[in-house]
């Protein structure tokens, strides 16, 4: 803020642009003539010790190698500090190995053209918003939430959430995809029998996939079928050792835990 005033204050005055921008002049004007605090003094001696070291092995050292050169050199400094100096300073070491992405895109998906060209830079409030979606997991549920940010103050202007989905392992969420969907609405509701008694057709038309099992004997052991629950649960592990974790983290499946083959079992 005190940037933008200030290549702005020739042609505007500062007095019209913080009535504009809902900004104090007494917080300009006291932010003007403040010394520089201690740490920006420290960060003005560290700048050209940080670029240095980098620059000197050939800039693939990181943050973990800047900072202990530092220290080696006699700069007593904390790593926190010099990652940050680094960031500023936009350097950064050579990483190992393939980078990791956690989103593909696909080609045939539409998508909303770019019409910033990448540039996320704005010389004022309120000329350039950005979304971005995010997910947040909450006791109830995942909670998907929405920000719409203005670029120049980050400040977020607008927001919105929505609760899509449980959490837990529940059918219609666990291996197969959909093939399930028609009776997560009675394990919701709690007509574990009659979910149970649904399942069976998923397992008909899925029979080679274990979440399709799995989902079975969670309805099977809330109905009251120990022994259902145990079969399907044996079938669902010998399809997929994926599933051990879940099963025994599964409340669902806590009335037949204690059977010495369905432990037998968790314990593989």
């Amino acid at each position: 803020m005190i940037a933008y005033i200030d290549s702005n204050r020739q042609h505007f005055g500062v007095e019209p642009i913080c009535i504009v921008l809902q900004f104090a002049p007494r917080t300009y004007y006291a932010a003007k003539a403040r010394l520089l605090s201690a740490r920006a003094l420290r960060d003005r001696e560290l700048r050209p010790a940080v670029a240095r070291v980098h620059s000197d092995n050939f800039g693939v050292y990181g943050v973990d190698k800047v900072w202990a050169q530092l220290n080696r050199e006699g700069v007593q400094v904390a790593r926190c500090i010099v990652a940050r100096l680094m960031r500023e300073l936009g350097l950064r070491g050579v990483v190992r190995g393939k980078p990791k992405y956690t989103t593909v895109a696909g080609d045939a998906a539409d998508r909303p053209r770019d019409l910033v060209d990448r540039r996320f830079r704005a010389t004022a409030p309120n000329r350039l918003w950005v979304a971005d979606l995010t997910y947040v997991r909450t006791w109830s549920g995942f909670v998907y939430v929405a920000f719409v940010t203005d670029v120049y103050s980050r400040m977020i202007v607008g927001w919105a959430g929505i609760q899509v989905a449980a959490l837990g392992p529940r059918p219609g969420r666990v291996g197969a995809g959909e093939a399930w969907a028609p009776f997560n609405p009675l394990y919701e509701a709690g007509d574990y029998a009659e979910a149970a008694d649904r399942a069976r057709g998923a397992i008909e038309a899925h029979p080679e996939v274990a979440g399709a099992f799995f989902c079975l004997a969670c309805c099977e052991a809330l109905a009251g079928r120990a022994d259902d629950a145990a079969r399907h649960l044996r079938h669902a592990l010998e399809r997929s050792e994926r599933l051990r974790g879940l099963a025994r983290r599964n409340s669902d499946l806590d009335s037949i835990r204690d059977r010495p083959e369905i432990a037998e079992l968790l314990a593989g």
